[in-house]
């Protein structure tokens, strides 16, 4: 063997890498497809189809889908966020009101007396707050028709002709839900101003304070109570109603398969990653696993799940 048998060049005619080399040759390798995996999810959150905080890529039938969850997350994001602010208005009408209601009291027993007298559901008497609840439902309708739309839109990027999609409408128990739930939404924060001011005129109000002593410190609590449980409880009532739409349009023009995709909660709890992904043969049996398309029904966080359905018109082929 001469020194010119060891020597990759001479010996093949071409340049090889030494073994010590090919680990590093490797990495680069490693790397170049992690940048193009991650300029790909980028196009995709650019396009509307995935979400910057997604849990995992887009299985193949979410894509054939054409579902755009970036979109989905934005009209559910800014529904939230308009009932958030018509529940704040609410409460500062009740804090409004819950200091006219406390103006007249005798003594601080009397105002103690007089606030788990309007808590208690046996109490003939409730705290006169201007409440309207038409504002709150709208949204909400507004938010399904969208989800609603969207659904066909699905379909119609999928190649389902136009007139194969009738106009998408939610049932007569969909929309009573939805203005049982209006309804529910816009009394939380009269019954949390109550609550909180109850609590602390029963637990730090002495015994030698006056009466209007009582009512700053219940009016002082109530108006600290932080709002974070209502702002949750609107991005669920959100979610209800835009699953609500989604299971209307999908009724509208029933899809060939459907799937559960959790890919919107990147926090997913150990049932919700065991459903991500699940086919269903029919769309019947899909919405008993996810009622309304809103949710996991096994979720474990209840109303708070974000997951929902996605829609396949034609063959896919399983991707799990």
């Amino acid at each position: 063997m001469t020194p010119d048998d060891l020597d990759p060049i001479k010996r093949s005619g071409e340049r090889r890498p030494w073994p010590w080399e090919r680990p590093a040759a490797a990495a680069a390798v490693e790397v170049a497809l992690a940048e193009a995996e991650q300029s790909l999810r980028e196009r995709l959150v650019e396009e509307g189809r995935a979400t910057r905080g997604a849990a995992r890529d887009l299985f193949p039938h979410e894509i054939r889908a054409e579902v755009r969850f970036g979109e989905l997350e934005r009209a559910h994001a800014e529904t939230a966020q308009l009932l958030a602010r018509r529940l704040e208005g609410i409460r500062q009408a009740a804090l409004a009101a819950l200091a006219r209601e406390l103006a007249g009291s005798g003594t601080a027993a009397d105002v103690v007396a007089r606030l788990a007298g309007l808590l208690s559901p046996l109490h003939p008497d409730t705290l006169t707050v201007p409440v309207d609840t038409e504002p709150i439902l709208a949204a909400l309708l507004a938010h399904a028709e969208e989800a609603a739309a969207a659904v066909q839109a699905e379909a119609r990027r999928q190649g389902v002709p136009e007139a194969l999609l009738p106009r998408a409408g939610l049932t007569p128990a969909a929309q009573e839900l939805l203005a049982a739930q209006a309804a529910a939404l816009a009394d939380a924060p009269v019954e949390r101003v109550l609550r909180a001011a109850a609590e602390a005129a029963t637990l730090g109000v002495p015994s030698t304070a006056t009466a209007a002593q009582a009512a700053r410190v219940a009016l002082d609590a109530a108006e600290a109570a932080p709002t974070g449980a209502l702002d949750d409880l609107a991005r669920q009532v959100t979610t209800r109603a835009g699953g609500a739409g989604r299971a209307a349009g999908a009724q509208a023009a029933p899809p060939a398969r459907s799937y559960a995709s959790e890919l919107l909660d990147g926090s997913t709890c150990g049932p919700c990653a065991v459903i991500d992904g699940k086919e269903y043969a029919t769309l019947a049996a899909a919405l008993a696993d996810y009622p309304d398309a809103g949710g996991y029904r096994e979720c474990a966080g209840g109303p708070r799940c974000r997951g929902t359905l996605v829609f396949v018109h034609g063959e896919a082929e399983p991707s799990r």
